[in-house]
């Protein structure tokens, strides 16, 4: 658990003015030196990288995005929705901060996705859960475009040599 900071006069004074806490953490090397380009104070660097890909995800973005990648092609990019992982073979490609691809197994039908987002609906209350709104919306999305005959799958190909940091499966 993070040390609270001190808060009876000795030693530095606090950085923020607000409750904080003092952790410890590794970072790659490459991520210290962009940091300090943010600012001097690592701290500092980091809760201005956190506060403007928050301020950036709740102005410029919704929860459910049908983003064009062709003239004739778009993809459906989901925000942060813990939920989701109750579907056990629903993976998720995170390809920004809190942006993500949803994938399934090759060959799992459109309709299995959508019967496990009404079940999954079905389970959260009706009002004030965070994830039921998105959740409706993915699956309306997915709804009206099949009933237009307007989904297609295809294989994308992840290329990493720790692919399971980036697919939970």
């Amino acid at each position: 658990m993070p040390n609270q900071q001190n808060r009876t006069g000795l030693g530095r004074p606090p950085k923020f003015q607000e409750p904080s806490s003092s952790i410890t953490v590794t970072l790659p090397n490459r991520i210290l030196e962009n940091l300090e380009e943010i600012d001097e104070d690592r701290a500092k660097a980091i809760v201005k990288c956190v506060e403007s890909v928050r301020a950036l995800g709740a102005k410029a973005r919704s929860r459910v995005e049908l983003i064009n990648i062709s003239e004739d092609a778009a993809v459906l990019i989901i925000g942060h929705c813990p939920s989701l992982a109750q579907i056990p073979w629903l993976g998720l490609v995170e390809i920004t901060p809190s942006r993500y691809l949803m994938t399934m197994p090759t060959g799992t039908p459109l309709s299995s996705l959508e019967v496990a987002l009404l079940d999954l609906i079905e389970t959260l209350p009706e009002t004030g859960h965070p994830d039921r709104e998105t959740l409706v919306e993915i699956r309306q999305q997915l709804s009206e475009h099949r009933r237009q005959d307007q989904v297609n799958t295809c294989e994308v190909f992840l290329l990493n040599p720790n692919i399971d940091d980036f697919v939970k499966s």
